[in-house]
């Protein structure tokens, strides 16, 4: 595995209140959802760089822990969504 080094500010830590490993693995999930999200990678891929199992980089698990809207998902997966929240029924214009 390759390893990359970041110059971070001590209080970004503070301000987080996290210690360095614990930002370190939140900043690998959050760069692989977000590559997940542009479709540069597989879920598959982007699992193994946030240290998880594909189970665990589920769409549920990542709307519940990064606020990610459930509309991106359907899109992502080709689920349709409900148009004007009637939940499929015809709109009467």
């Amino acid at each position: 595995m390759t390893r990359v080094t970041l110059d971070m500010p001590e209080s970004a830590f503070a301000a987080l209140h996290q210690a360095p490993k614990e930002f370190a693995q939140e900043m690998r999930v959050a760069a692989a959802v977000k590559w997940y999200k542009l479709g540069r990678f597989s879920q598959g891929r982007a699992a193994e760089i946030a240290g998880l199992t594909r189970q665990q980089f589920s769409p549920k698990n990542l709307m519940d822990c990064f606020c990610i809207a459930p509309a991106y998902w359907h899109v992502r997966h080709q689920i349709p969504t409900p148009k004007n929240g009637n939940h499929g029924a015809k709109s009467r214009a």
